[in-house]
């Protein structure tokens, strides 16, 4: 997958921080959304699944360690923290919400374009906002809800090791 293919919406309030890393991203020719809150990076990856998120933590309303916490319960996309904190404590708890890595401003840019590189390598398969839905035999599971279906319509409840092994098999078909 080309770079181009790779979509990556920065999520920053900061209008000049927010430009300054689209245009670095865009300038190595991936497409680039700048949102400036939880919300309208939503609405965005609706329209345009997100295989990179750049999240600052200090955002207004949803703060970027809920929004993290909450897109970790739905997807396995690339989350990278950008902040300006440095408190070692954020960090842990930047990590244990579920981003994949975590950088403070202010922060060298090839640096941030490696580490976006190497995660891009991995979520390229499962954009968040994409297509949730997977179908097989009759059966219907919902990744986003965790939601397996039978074919009566019936929900089956499953362990969480269980939706875990159905979603590991369902992402990789064939395999």
């Amino acid at each position: 997958m080309g770079s181009s293919a790779f979509h990556i919406v920065v999520v920053e309030d900061d209008a000049v921080t927010r430009a300054k890393l689209a245009s670095y991203f865009a300038a190595e020719g991936y497409r680039v959304s700048e949102v400036e809150s939880a919300e309208t990076m939503r609405a965005t990856v609706r329209r345009d699944p997100a295989h990179l998120l750049l999240i600052d933590i200090q955002l207004p309303g949803e703060d970027g360690l809920q929004l993290t916490r909450d897109l970790r319960s739905q997807s396995d996309v690339g989350i990278i923290l950008v902040t300006g904190r440095t408190d070692v404590v954020d960090r842990i708890v930047g990590l244990e919400m579920g981003a994949d890595d975590y950088v403070t401003k202010p922060f060298n840019h090839r640096e941030l374009l490696a580490r976006a590189k190497n995660l891009l390598r991995r979520a390229a398969a499962h954009p968040y906002g994409g297509q949730q839905q997977r179908h097989f035999a009759g059966w219907s599971y919902d990744l986003a809800r965790r939601r397996l279906t039978d074919p009566a319509g019936e929900i089956v409840e499953l362990t969480h090791a269980e939706h875990q092994l159905l979603a590991l098999f369902l992402r990789n078909p064939g395999q």
